[in-house]
């Protein structure tokens, strides 16, 4: 008996840190049951979504990367920012991909923001083929 409440009594104490905490990496998007941290719009595809991983704070989900980009609370010390890469080709850090602002591609918020891999790719698909860095798009979208 005494060994079984020891049990229980410490599965108490490990849950709760496992509760609400950020991951290393990417949180699966849960399309359809969560709005835009920035705009507040139902996020209802993952092509050209984002998502920023703040320690102590719930993950935050946008369903542009100008949403992302243009939302000062994820800007904290420590938060990790996520996107998903073009062609639905999976999420990356926002520091590890380039960037295209695009005329021909349709995102949810019209900022036009396309992430890629390689930077051939983002100057093949961008409006002015210049291939850009997370720092640059973070001013392009502020306007807004």
């Amino acid at each position: 008996m005494r060994r079984r409440i020891l049990q229980m009594l410490m599965f108490g104490l490990v849950l709760p840190g496992g509760c609400g905490g950020v991951g290393d990496g990417p949180e699966p998007l849960p399309l359809d049951h969560v709005n835009c941290a920035k705009c507040s719009m139902l996020i209802s595809t993952a092509a050209n979504a984002g998502q920023a991983l703040v320690p102590g704070e719930e993950t935050r989900f946008y369903d542009d990367i100008g949403c992302l980009a243009a939302d000062a609370t994820p800007m904290k010390s420590g938060a990790r920012r996520f996107v998903q890469l073009a062609n639905g080709a999976g999420w990356a850090p926002v520091d590890s991909v380039w960037f295209a602002i695009s005329s021909s591609v349709s995102t949810p918020m019209a900022y036009g923001f396309v992430a890629f891999s390689s930077e051939a790719e983002a100057r093949r698909a961008d409006v002015k083929g210049v291939a850009r860095k997370w720092n640059e798009m973070v001013p392009r979208a502020g306007g807004r």
